[in-house]
């Protein structure tokens, strides 16, 4: 299993201003690196997202899409 860091998403993300996020192949650590953006003064996230992502059911991918899309909305960010 891939193991995330997010210890050292703050470092990264700091002075930066634009972000694109490819969400993981398991849901949830999209929702911390959005709120640790937000609070390193991110301005604007870009999510790699799936056309029709809401009627692909129980594919591996389907449900992980959906958590990093929930994750982005109602953000002050453009």
């Amino acid at each position: 299993m891939r193991r995330f860091h997010p210890a050292g998403w703050d470092q990264v993300l700091r002075g930066i201003t634009t972000a694109y996020v490819v969400p993981p192949p398991v849901p949830g650590p999209v929702h911390d690196f959005v709120a640790r953006a937000e609070a390193a003064g991110v301005r604007r996230l870009v999510l790699l997202c799936g056309h029709g992502v809401g009627d692909w059911g129980d594919s591996a991918f389907g449900p992980d899409m959906r958590t990093a899309e929930d994750a982005g909305r109602g953000l002050a960010l453009q």
